[in-house]
C-alpha cells in the first residue's frame, strides 16, 4: 500500500486512483470528527487553526512521498517515520492547544 501512495497518480490505472481517493476522504472524515474545540487555546480562531494543521499535514505528506520515491518498502523502517511524524505533531499541539 505504501509504495502505491508513494507512486505518482499517471501510473495508476482509474479504479486504483479512485479507490485511494475514496480512503483519503474516509480518513479525513475520521480524523476530523470529535474534535474537542476546547482543546484550542482561545486567543485562536480554530476553524483556521485547523485548517493550517491540515496544511502542515499535507506538506509533511508531500514532502515525505517524495523522499520515498524508489524506496524498497520490504526493507522500509516505518517506525522511524511514525516518529518523525510524532515529533511534528508535538510541536503542533504546542502552537495550537492550551
Amino acid at each position: 500500500m505504501s509504495e502505491v501512495f508513494v507512486m505518482e497518480d499517471a501510473h495508476l490505472p482509474n479504479d486504483q486512483k479512485e479507490r485511494i481517493n475514496t480512503l483519503r476522504i474516509e480518513g479525513f472524515a475520521k480524523l476530523y470528527q470529535n474534535i474537542d474545540y476546547s482543546r484550542f487555546r482561545q486567543d485562536l480562531d480554530v476553524e483556521k487553526s485547523i485548517q493550517l494543521i491540515q496544511w502542515s499535514m499535507d506538506g509533511y505528506a508531500n514532502t515525505l512521498i517524495d523522499r520515498l520515491k524508489g524506496i524498497d518498502f520490504s526493507k522500509f523502517d516505518y517506525k522511524h517515520y511514525h516518529e518523525e511524524f510524532l515529533e511534528y505533531l508535538e510541536v503542533l499541539k504546542k502552537a495550537y492547544y492550551k
